[in-house]
Order: structure tokens, then C-alpha cells, then sequence
């Protein structure tokens, strides 16, 4: 169930959510231990049931495509937060 209380599917559902943490000034928070940033790097912009992307994959790619929500959100991993430009910058080099 959404938000909404609609059965909705994870895109929706994700979008839904997604929204009402910008409508509210609220934060998402993305723990990035165990998650492989160059695999998920590189299947931005593909579909969430492409092959070989995950849910954890899609959702990283829609937050950075996203300005508003890459700016509302809070990448974490096991020492702390983590500043996703530097990471992304390590990733392309």
C-alpha cells in the first residue's frame, strides 16, 4: 500500500514516498554498506526491471537524476556520511 492507501507498484510507490519527503522538507537516508556503487553507476538510466538492475540499484540512479532529491538526501555508510560527489567522482575516474 502507498501512502494513499492504493495498492501501488514500487516505481509508484517509490515516487509517491519520494514526493511526500520533499513536500514535508524531510531527508531520505541511503545506507550505502554492502552496495556496489559502480555496478549501480552504471545501470543509471535504465528500468527497474531491466536486466541486471536491482531495487536498491533503480532507486540510487532515480535520487541521482533527481537534483531535488539527491539534495534531500543522506548517503551513509558504516564510518559516517558520505559526501556523493566525491563517491561518484572515484567511481568515473
Amino acid at each position: 500500500m502507498g501512502i494513499s492507501g492504493k495498492q501501488l507498484s514500487f516505481e509508484d510507490a517509490f515516487h509517491e514516498a519520494t514526493k511526500s519527503v520533499l513536500e514535508t522538507g524531510g531527508k531520505i537516508h541511503f545506507n550505502l554498506d554492502g552496495f556496489d556503487v559502480s555496478k549501480a553507476f552504471g545501470n543509471r538510466g535504465k528500468g527497474l526491471y531491466d536486466d541486471g538492475v536491482g531495487y536498491t540499484d533503480w532507486e540510487f540512479g532515480q535520487i541521482l537524476d533527481n537534483a531535488k532529491l539527491r539534495k534531500n538526501t543522506i548517503f551513509y555508510d558504516k564510518s559516517g556520511k558520505v559526501e556523493i560527489d566525491n563517491l561518484i567522482n572515484e567511481v568515473q575516474n
